[in-house]
């Protein structure tokens, strides 16, 4: 917990209150070879990402039939790793695949994101792939939860099979 400093309340007069007035002292960023260390001090990769995404150098509509995003999502979930879930404009969300240095995404409206031919490659193999399997809905999947007990805070996942 942050150490609290400053100047302790002062005695309370008729005709001023008590106050506080004080800050909180925080450790300085670690640092870090991230280009976006300060905002993303645990060095996740995830500013960076969304940099990819919020200056794509690539975008395009979908070709294929309206996006069913249930189907979609259930699909990127349970084949994929590196899911991607970004909300790039208000109520506009966005499903794809990402990595610490690069990303792509389609959003609900059909707008293909891409910071580079590789994420789009990736992406349109998934996409692809889901339209093969016939964009199956949730009764396509047989659920099964599995334990995880070697992490932090142990409890289940649940896995989604074909």
């Amino acid at each position: 917990m942050p150490k609290r400093i400053g100047a302790p309340p002062a005695p309370a007069s008729s005709s001023r209150p008590a106050e506080w007035t004080g800050r909180t002292a925080s450790p300085p960023p670690r640092r870090s070879r991230s280009p976006g260390a300060t905002r993303d001090w645990k060095n996740t990769g995830a500013h960076a990402t969304l940099d990819c995404l919020l200056g794509p150098g690539h975008t395009e509509q979908y070709q294929g039939e309206a996006i069913d995003w249930f189907s979609l999502s259930l699909w990127l979930a349970a084949t994929g790793s590196r899911l991607t879930l970004a909300e790039l404009a208000e109520d506009v969300p966005g499903l794809g695949h990402s990595t610490r240095h690069a990303a792509a995404v389609i959003q609900e409206d059909g707008t293909i994101l891409a910071d580079s031919a590789d994420s789009l490659i990736v992406l349109r193999g998934r996409l692809a792939a889901w339209e093969g399997a016939a964009r199956p809905g949730l009764d396509g999947y047989t659920p099964t939860l599995v334990p995880d007990m070697e992490t932090e805070v142990p409890g289940w996942d649940l896995r989604l099979a074909r």
